[in-house]
């Protein structure tokens, strides 16, 4: 690889110095609902990209899943594969990691549901791995890290956290080391999708929120339901660190979608909860589109 990475590992306070370690190789899974390898694009950062869409690609309508060398497949069931990268982004809409039927025929929970995927995405966290997950995507921090975070609807299945409003909102930021990247306490959070996934709380233990909203949700879990109330939480987290208790990794879960956001705004995001980017010295090359 032609650049480094430097891991920043937040701890629990929200006035806590982000601390670096550096880091190498980096994955993207591709989802219908999130293109999360946006801002590396942005920071021209080299990464493989694993196609993982379920079944039209809001964001290409030319993509063609026999074309892809790379799966998700091929990633999730090998711990081993995991471990080659250093960090592993979760796209919202990546097939495996949820239960709405898209076909008509089968379930999306192929990892999400298998208790050996669950043990390796952990294990992954344990020895190191960081894992960075977007709306959809939350399944599988629930299912990993239960007590992490108090998603809507926990314990009710998959996809029942699936309720925010489409929305633009201003989000608090919370931790002192990213309001100083960033300049701001404030910032602009684009919700550009419906049924996004909603947390009440994130706990106390080993988590750090970065930034809370007052939002609003149906009090329906029927997915795509137009009925219902509309309810309101004053300060939700939107987005999460949370590093297991003697792990050398973590998992970051954001309720919003990386392509949705400013491009500014991302840059800091990324650089300082995430990682720290060099450019590479080659035009980006994602592996299979």
């Amino acid at each position: 690889m032609n650049f480094s990475i430097f891991l920043l590992l937040a701890s629990c306070g929200s006035d806590q110095t982000l601390i670096s370690q550096p880091v190498d190789t980096v994955a993207v899974t591709t989802g219908d609902f999130d293109y999360v390898a946006a801002p590396l694009d942005y920071l021209i950062v080299d990464h493989d990209s694993f196609g993982g869409l379920i079944s039209s690609a809001s964001w290409s309508s030319n993509y063609d899943p026999d074309a892809v060398s790379l799966k998700v497949e091929g990633l999730f069931s090998s711990l081993e594969n995991m471990q080659f990268y250093d960090v592993i982004f979760v796209a919202s809409g990546t097939r495996g990691f949820g239960d709405r039927i898209y076909n008509g025929i089968d379930p999306d929970d192929t990892f999400v549901g298998d208790p050996a995927v669950v043990e390796n995405i952990r294990e992954y966290v344990r020895t190191g791995g960081i894992l960075v997950a977007t709306d959809w995507a939350y399944d599988l921090v629930q299912a990993a890290w239960p007590d992490a975070v108090d998603f809507l609807s926990a314990g009710k299945g998959f996809d029942t956290a699936q309720r925010g409003i489409l929305t633009s909102l201003t989000a608090n930021v919370v931790n002192d080391s990213l309001a100083n990247a960033l300049d701001t306490s404030s910032v602009a959070i684009s919700f550009n999708f419906s049924d996004w996934a909603v947390m009440k709380a994130a706990s106390s233990e080993n988590t750090t929120t970065f930034m809370t909203g007052d939002i609003q949700y149906r009090d329906t879990t029927e997915l795509g339901q137009t009925g219902g109330t509309t309810q309101s939480i004053s300060g939700a987290p939107l987005l999460i660190s949370h590093s297991p208790e003697n792990a050398g990794g973590k998992v970051i879960f954001s309720s919003f979608h990386f392509d949705a956001q400013n491009r500014e705004i991302m840059d800091v995001i990324l650089t300082n909860v995430v990682a720290t980017f060099e450019k590479s010295d080659a035009t980006v090359i994602t592996v299979g589109e």
